[in-house]
């Protein structure tokens, strides 16, 4: 049976890039989750091809020294955000949006960098991004920015003016929006844990949402991970199952440590009987694609719908392709991560200077689908 559910956070790491990690929560049994229904499909046994066959041009950006902030996506209009690497906490943390397009680029921002920046969520009208302090190797959202491409125009979401922010657990710093609201999670009271056992009894996690006309931030439910699935919000609960349920309540899934949608589909990683599960559901129906032992391989999930995405440190840079069943090999020779979105996707390639360390060359290199 289940022995520890763990939930996905993010640790953002500076240095030529941003790393993303997770964080374990351990769990009681979950006798509701059988794994006779599940049938182990080994990751070596996947049938494989290399990214060339794809039959896409690979194009490529140089981005200097900057790197691409975790998870950040690739919009429809090519804009993706960058940072910088800081020398020491005297000079500044600074945020571009870079066009992979025409190479252009504006400053967002800066700030001290006793801060750091971080992704939140793109589309077609805004990019939202936001500040943390350097506690450590946490990001934790004290401050959003919604940045509108059309009018250049900037505005603050104040989160820690409308809701105390706590910092002891990492977070999921993925946001999603519905009409004019957007989601994200806060933890917002000090986690329990229950008598004599290393097991949360509460988290301390809850979904708010910001609600773009009004400017107002808003509690929504205790919970973690929203998402949008069929045009509605879903979360993962803060049970000790560890499920992915509706507003209404209905159960899709449990034992859930990271998952991702688009449209009708979701990914998720579900750890079961100490194994890795990562599925597919759609249609009311889980396929098993692949499962692993050890989680902290692959994580930060995605996808556009016909591609999985992920953040790995196995080498053997690769996604995985949803209607052949099989994965596209990258780079034989490294990890890293790859990252969907609607139009592109895209990883990221580091060269190294030995004779200095501050002045590693980073090349983006993307796909570009009609």
């Amino acid at each position: 049976m289940i022995k520890h559910i763990r939930k996905i956070s993010i640790l953002i790491c500076l240095s030529s890039i941003l790393y993303g990690c997770g964080k374990i929560d351990s769990a009681e049994e979950n006798t509701n989750t059988s794994t006779n229904e599940l049938q182990m499909v080994y990751f070596t046994d996947l049938g494989s091809y290399r990214i060339e066959d794809l039959n896409k041009d690979i194009q490529e950006v140089n981005i200097g020294n900057r790197f691409n902030l975790s998870l950040s996506t690739i919009g429809n209009d090519g804009s993706i955000l960058l940072g910088n690497v800081p020398r020491d906490e005297s000079e500044y943390s600074i945020i571009y949006l870079f066009n992979v397009e025409d190479g252009s680029d504006i400053e967002l921002d800066r700030v001290k960098a006793t801060k750091h920046f971080g992704f939140a969520y793109q589309d077609d009208e805004m990019i939202v991004y936001f500040t943390y302090p350097v506690w450590g190797v946490s990001a934790i959202p004290i401050e959003y920015y919604i940045y509108y491409k059309d009018t250049q125009q900037k505005e603050t979401m104040k989160l820690s003016e409308s809701v105390e922010v706590h910092k002891e657990l990492m977070i999921d710093i993925r946001m999603v929006r519905i009409d004019d609201e957007l989601y994200f999670e806060v933890q917002d009271r000090e986690p329990t844990f229950k008598e004599n056992e290393d097991v949360y009894d509460d988290n301390g996690a809850s979904i708010y949402k910001y609600n773009l006309n009004t400017k107002e931030i808003s509690f929504v439910t205790r919970g973690m991970s929203p998402r949008v699935y069929k045009d509605e919000l879903i979360y993962i609960n803060n049970n000790q199952v560890a499920e992915i349920v509706t507003m209404d309540g209905e159960v899709i899934t449990d034992s859930v440590i990271d998952y991702y949608t688009y449209d009708d589909m979701i990914i998720a990683v579900r750890y079961v009987d100490e194994i890795c599960w990562y599925v597919l559901i759609k249609d009311g129906e889980e396929k098993v694609l692949f499962t692993r032992t050890y989680y902290g391989r692959f994580w930060s999930i995605s996808t556009n719908g016909k591609y999985i995405t992920w953040q790995q440190s196995a080498k053997g840079l690769c996604f995985y392709d949803i209607e052949k069943d099989s994965l596209v090999q990258i780079d034989p020779t490294t990890g890293g991560m790859t990252v969907a979105s609607e139009k592109y996707l895209y990883w990221t390639e580091v060269l190294n200077d030995p004779n200095d360390k501050n002045n590693s060359q980073v090349t983006i290199r993307y796909i570009k689908f009609d």
